[in-house]
C-alpha cells in the first residue's frame, strides 16, 4: 500500500490529484504490474499497492515516482524499496520422519511451501527405496503458506532419505526411519478380571510415529496368539484364538481374554514386521 504523507510522517490527504508511478530499477530480478500507475484523488491519503512479480532470485528496487515531473516522491520512508527476490521453498514440517512396514496413515505428514509458488504437483522420492508415498506425488494449491498432508510406508528396515521436488521450488529432503509397526489395545483394558470371567479387547495397527494405522502390506496381515497362564484369547464368535489377521485397509481386530485359572496370565501376539505385544491381566476369586 502506498501512503501520501506529510514531512513530519502524518498521513494527509492530496490537495490536488496526484498521479504516480511504481518503477522496477532491474527488471531481470522484479517487475511490477500493469496496475502500477496510481493516482491519489483529491483528499485521499492512500492507494492499494500493484502487484509485485520475482523474475529471478536477486536483490531487486522499485521506486514511487510522481509522473508529473518523474521526481521520486520523499516523504519519512525512503521511496526506493529494495526487495529479495527468493524461489518457493519447499519446506517439510518435522526434523525427521518415521515409517512403518506395511503400515500407513493417511494425511500423517505435512509438506509446506515458503514463500508461495505457482502451485502443482510436488514428486517425493525416496532415495534408497526403503519408504515410500503411495501415487509419488501431492498437489498444492497456488499461493502463500499453502500445502498438504502426504501418507508415508516403510518397504524395507532402515534409514532413508525423502526429497520433494517439484519445477520453481527449492526442493527439500528429511530422514526417515524405518521399522516395524506396533500394535497396541485401545479403550478400557482392564488389570485383573474375575476368574472364570472375559474382557473383550480391541487391538489396533499403529505406525511407529504414533498414529492408529491401516494394513496396507497388500494381503492380509496375519497375527498369532500364544496363551500362557490363567489367560485365555478367545475369538468373538467363540474358540480359542491361535490366529487371526488384519484385513487390507482395515487396522483393528477384536477378540476376548478370559480367565481360565487363578493366577492370571497374558497374551503375546506376534506377526510378521510387527513388534510384539504382550497383554497381562491377573485374576482374582
Amino acid at each position: 500500500t502506498v501512503y501520501l504523507s506529510d514531512g513530519a510522517g502524518y498521513a494527509r490527504g492530496a490537495a490536488v490529484p496526484v498521479p504516480i508511478r511504481l518503477r522496477a530499477i532491474d527488471t531481470t530480478v522484479l517487475s511490477v504490474g500493469a496496475d502500477s500507475i496510481l493516482t491519489f484523488a483529491v483528499g485521499e491519503y492512500l492507494d492499494a499497492f500493484s502487484t509485485l512479480t520475482g523474475v529471478a532470485e536477486g536483490v531487486g528496487a522499485f521506486v514511487v515516482e510522481d509522473r508529473r515531473s518523474s521526481t521520486a516522491i520523499t516523504s519519512v520512508y525512503s521511496a526506493r524499496h529494495n526487495v529479495a527476490v527468493r524461489a518457493p521453498h519447499l519446506q517439510f514440517q518435522f526434523d525427521r520422519l518415521k515409517a512403518s512396514l506395511g503400515a500407513v496413515r493417511e494425511n500423517d505428514y505435512w509438506l509446506g511451501v515458503l514463500d508461495g509458488g505457482p502451485g502443482g504437483w510436488v514428486r517425493l522420492t525416496s532415495t534408497t527405496g526403503r519408504s515410500r508415498v503411495p501415487g509419488d506425488s501431492v498437489y498444492f494449491d497456488p499461493g502463500y503458506n499453502s500445502g498438504e498432508y502426504f501418507p508415508l510406508e516403510g518397504v524395507a528396515l532402515g534409514v532413508d532419505t525423502l526429497v520433494a521436488s517439484a519445477p520453481g521450488y527449492r526442493p527439500d529432503t528429511i530422514i526417515v526411519d524405518v521399522g516395524r509397526a506396533l500394535l497396541q489395545t485401545i479403550g478400557f483394558f482392564p488389570a485383573t478380571i474375575r476368574q472364570g470371567d472375559s474382557v473383550q479387547v480391541t487391538i489396533a495397527l499403529t505406525n511407529l510415529g504414533g498414529y492408529g494405522s491401516v494394513n496396507a502390506a497388500g494381503a492380509p496381515m496375519a497375527l498369532n496368539f500364544a496363551s500362557s497362564g490363567g489367560i485365555q484369547a478367545v475369538a468373538i464368535g467363540g474358540g480359542n484364538l491361535t490366529s487371526t489377521s488384519i484385513a487390507v485397509g482395515e487396522s483393528t481386530i477384536t477378540l476376548w481374554l478370559r480367565a481360565t485359572g487363578p493366577s492370571g496370565g497374558s497374551i503375546t501376539v506376534t506377526g510378521p514386521n510387527l513388534m510384539t505385544l504382550q497383554l497381562g491381566i491377573a485374576t482374582r476369586p
